[in-house]
């Protein structure tokens, strides 16, 4: 039974190259995605949201030794990682840097998203209700900036006449 699961995931896969690539694939996104077995994977997803359940999963280890970790102290870590993070989306080129400062800095954004995440699990009242209204507030302002930075990127080519029917976003044949 299990194995029917993943022909039916692979044949989605198949059909739907976007579903392990949120970005056109294309030339112009090459440095946004990697490639596992043949399929473009976000190079974002692939590495932030591990390292962010890594680094949740640490600080939980490290509290149960600990006990006295402050939601707060939590909080500014993940500012001080997130501003690393941001490093290279304000004053680094895409074009410049090769894929692996491009998965450091992602792996950075990962661990910063996992303090915040932590600093949620340990507040509690006012605290929490302020931590989850910024951490939403950044992540909703990051993920409309990146939004238009692609589209930035998308007007550069000479298929943007065709958006979203150009050859990024076609889908592959079965």
């Amino acid at each position: 039974m299990g194995l029917g699961i993943w022909k039916v995931l692979k044949k989605k896969i198949d059909e739907e190259p976007f579903l392990l690539s949120h970005h056109p694939l294309c030339k112009r996104f090459e440095k946004h995605v990697v490639t596992i077995k043949g399929y473009k994977v976000c190079m974002g997803c692939l590495f932030t949201y591990p390292s962010a359940f890594a680094t949740l999963i640490a600080i939980n280890i490290l509290f149960l030794k600990l006990k006295n970790i402050k939601c707060w102290t939590l909080f500014w870590m993940g500012v001080i990682f997130f501003g690393i993070a941001m490093i290279r989306k304000l004053f680094l080129s895409d074009d410049t840097l090769s894929k692996k400062i491009h998965i450091a800095f992602r792996i950075i954004l990962g661990i910063s998203f996992g303090f915040e995440l932590a600093a949620i699990q340990f507040s509690y009242g006012a605290s929490r209700i302020i931590i989850i209204g910024i951490v939403i507030s950044v992540a909703t302002t990051y993920n409309i900036a990146n939004t238009f930075k692609n589209r930035k990127i998308c007007k550069t080519c000479p298929q943007y006449y065709k958006f979203p029917n150009c050859d990024g976003f076609k889908k592959r044949d079965s």
